[in-house]
């Protein structure tokens, strides 16, 4: 989806934001419901209040907060943000592979306990459980020499299991040629 900068009105922009959800609203500007919220805070245009779309369904909803200063109908342009590649020989891989993780059986499952831990979290365990924590009570693991962790010791095992659970997954992803992360090539033998 190619987003184009978008020029409107305030009242514009005003009547659409009652019209419609600003969840739904927003990703067609290319924003998101957060952006979109601050264009409005910015140029003064008051937002249905939460429950109103609950209570709209129903036929209750509240009456709209009128605009302040209407006569003051300045032109906003919004530039959105590209959520989606513009580029159909990269996007359609992307669709794929998103499709194929949501299978069942793609599902990431952190065990109770760790059995043979990978060597990147075998390497992380010894570094951190040997480290002292910081003045902010973290342990934090020197960079380049383990894998990125930064937390509390008492949570130390729980991030150990869940990095491990994570690289196990992705390696088992991840075609026989290419090497795991933390591990040399294995050495191909001549034809």
């Amino acid at each position: 989806m190619t987003v184009r900068n978008v020029t409107l009105s305030r009242t514009e922009l005003y009547e659409k934001v009652w019209t419609e959800p600003i969840s739904k609203l927003a990703p067609r500007y290319g924003l998101s419901d957060v952006g979109l919220a601050k264009t409005c805070k910015r140029n003064k245009i008051p937002r249905p209040p939460r429950g109103y779309w609950a209570k709209k369904q129903f036929g209750n909803a509240p009456r709209r907060t009128p605009l302040p200063n209407k006569d003051h109908d300045p032109i906003i342009e919004i530039n959105g943000y590209p959520f989606q590649s513009c580029h159909p020989e990269i996007e359609e891989p992307i669709l794929g592979q998103v499709a194929l993780e949501k299978q069942p059986d793609r599902k990431i499952i952190v065990p109770e306990r760790m059995a043979s831990p990978h060597p990147l979290v075998t390497k992380t365990a010894e570094i951190l459980n040997s480290a002292k924590p910081d003045r902010t009570g973290k342990l934090k693991s020197p960079w380049g020499r383990c894998l990125d962790i930064e937390v509390p010791p008492k949570d130390l095992s729980r991030a150990l299991l869940i990095m491990d659970t994570l690289i196990k997954a992705l390696d088992s992803q991840q075609p026989a040629d290419y090497p795991s992360p933390g591990i040399k090539n294995p050495k191909k033998e001549p034809s």
